[in-house]
């Protein structure tokens, strides 16, 4: 029981840490301590972020808030794909003039909608192709649009210069 205390205590203090290193100045820092109730005064904070092992240990720090954040990102991917689900499946609550309660379909825009949001993220998430947009200046989808009509001219050109003779 008392590691269990302890690596809890650990990870808050990583937390702590990041907290230090993203406020930007000990006093800040301090502040934002006491409201996660630690009482650490800003010259200890001052102190600690001038050991060499301190970019180790907020190194260490971030990981373990990546970590937190990692898991409480995939429990609500979960909730949201189970509303999703029962949603799709029976359709979205609504009432009618009595009041009563009854389940309408989901619109077929809105089916197609979420459907294609998870394929790309599904995609996504084993590395397959996506389409692919290109950040195109105005001038070079002009310039690509003149040389497109300049092909043309050129294949229409030779096609007329072969009637001719």
């Amino acid at each position: 029981m008392t590691s269990g205390l302890k690596r809890n205590r650990e990870d808050r203090l990583r937390s702590a840490m990041a907290y230090v290193e993203s406020a930007g100045s000990s006093i800040r820092a301090s502040k934002l301590l006491q409201e996660r109730g630690f009482d650490i005064p800003a010259r200890t904070i001052r102190d600690m972020t001038v050991l060499d092992e301190w970019p180790s240990l907020i190194s260490i720090a971030h990981d373990a808030l990546d970590k937190i954040l990692d898991a409480e990102y995939t429990h609500t991917i979960h909730a949201v794909n189970e509303i999703l689900r029962n949603r799709l499946e029976f359709g979205d609550v609504v009432f009618d003039k009595l009041g009563n309660e009854r389940r309408k379909p989901v619109s077929a825009r809105d089916a197609a909608w979420i459907g294609a949001v998870f394929k790309d993220k599904r995609n996504a998430g084993r590395g397959l192709a996506s389409k692919i947009i290109k950040n195109v200046t105005i001038s070079e989808h002009f310039n690509n649009i003149k040389k497109e009509l300049a092909t043309v001219i050129e294949v229409e050109e030779k096609e007329q210069g072969k009637r001719v003779h």
